[in-house]
């Protein structure tokens, strides 16, 4: 197939392309409490032509790109104006002139071959393995996706490769029911590798937390408060410097980082952690068919890496690194236990967001735990309401990480991070 839309592209005289295939096989199981309801398996494979159109404005050389779906039962003539429509649209995206990736050489990654539905089936043992006779909570429902992905990339530069990549992804409910209230917790969970401790571990939590929030009577009071996030969270909070650092938001003056700039402001005013962050390359090319490999993002919070594929690093003079989806972090200092003495956990939000253009951060908080010291012993309040908002300006001076780990497949570092003095909107 890759042949033959080759070869439409040179009858149809477009010089500059990428063709992308993926083929993805996939195990999908689907339970109503333990009950398999579904087990199905699926292979698809899809094909995107990105085509590059070459002209003059204003004497400035512009390079217009536009993508075309390209199907596998589609006919010669199919495809024919599917690429012409595409190369068509692309002399309206006015962008200035870049050079195409080159073929480089790359370390392949080292990845396991995985039986898919014996994987699926793990996975779900991990997962209900979390649910004990005496627990307060249960399982409603759950989804698994045991995936398998072959990429291709090919471009008129001389690129050609083949890789594969697996994830194991899905998301679970967990209900919790009293006489008058009948409560519902979502959660989600992605891996790049069956990370089967993590997600019993996941579960565990969840069962939890969903008959907290069972109990949980009203939001706390508002006022500022040191705050706990944990896990996907956490993450969230650490992406703003990993979408700041990207070459395209310091091109369009969005981002004012450069190399050997202090990720956290004035070095002078921090008195918490400094940033460790590794960009990770979860595969060995990306879709512009760049080599990947792990680099360091910052070190004691340091800028050390400007990442962006192959426009926007030529137009920075840098070289490309490709476009990243995953970083890890460097541990901190304090148990998780200890972080939590006069802080509010918040351990589920309806949705938590960062804002990477203002450094804005909130959310809806479903579930939350103050824990006050009184006459010698910890109290432990549980709330559910209100909401967050906080500035990453403000809280990167003191924050703090736990030794605790948490790994998921776009974030691996500390479980907990405490942000202090942060706004919250309450009873």
């Amino acid at each position: 197939m890759i042949d033959k839309i080759k070869e439409i592209l040179l009858k149809n005289k477009i010089e500059h392309y990428r063709i992308n295939c993926v083929n993805s096989k996939s195990v999908e199981m689907f339970f109503i409490k333990k009950e398999t309801d579904m087990l199905r398996s699926t292979e698809i494979t899809e094909y995107s032509v990105t085509v590059y159109r070459d002209f003059m404005q204003s004497d400035v050389k512009m390079r217009g790109h536009s993508t075309a779906l390209v199907f596998p039962d589609m006919t010669e003539e199919e495809i024919s104006r599917a690429v012409n429509n595409a190369y068509y649209a692309a002399s309206f995206v006015k962008n200035k002139f870049y050079e195409l990736p080159k073929p480089s050489k790359t370390l392949m990654l080292q990845k396991r071959e995985y039986n898919l539905k014996e994987e699926a089936f793990k996975l779900a043992e991990a997962l209900f393995s979390a649910e004990k006779s005496d627990n307060k909570s249960f399982i409603n429902s759950a989804e698994i996706f045991a995936v398998g992905k072959i990429s291709r990339v090919v471009n008129s530069e001389g690129i050609d490769v083949e890789y594969s990549k697996y994830n194991f992804n899905g998301e679970f409910v967990t209900q919790a029911v009293a006489d008058d209230k009948d409560v519902e917790i979502h959660t989600q969970f992605s891996y790049n590798e069956p990370e089967y401790e993590q997600l019993t571990a996941k579960v565990e939590e969840a069962l939890v937390t969903v008959h907290d929030r069972l109990e949980a009577k009203g939001p706390a009071p508002a006022g500022k408060y040191d705050i706990i996030l944990t896990g996907v969270n956490l993450a969230t909070i650490l992406d703003y410097y990993t979408e700041r650092t990207q070459g395209s938001m310091i091109y369009a003056g969005y981002s004012s980082y450069q190399k050997g700039s202090f990720l956290q402001g004035d070095e002078n005013e921090i008195k918490g952690e400094r940033l460790n962050i590794t960009l990770k390359a979860t595969q060995p090319y990306s879709a512009e068919g760049i080599a990947m490999q792990d680099r360091v993002l910052s070190q004691d919070g340091i800028l050390k890496t400007i990442h962006c594929g192959a426009r926007f690093a030529h137009y920075l003079g840098l070289e490309a690194t490709g476009d990243y989806g995953a970083f890890e972090c460097g541990c901190g200092s304090e148990n998780f236990e200890d972080m939590k003495k006069g802080a509010l956990y918040i351990a589920v939000f309806s949705d938590f967001q960062m804002d990477s253009f203002t450094g804005q951060f909130g959310g809806e908080i479903r579930l939350a735990y103050l824990f006050e010291e009184k006459d010698g012993k910890m109290q432990v309040k549980k709330f559910t309401g209100g909401s967050i908002n906080g500035s990453i300006f403000e809280a990167q001076k003191e924050m703090t990480f736990s030794k605790e780990r948490y790994k998921d497949d776009s974030y691996e570092g500390p479980y907990a991070i405490k942000l202090k003095r942060i706004s919250i909107a309450g009873s």
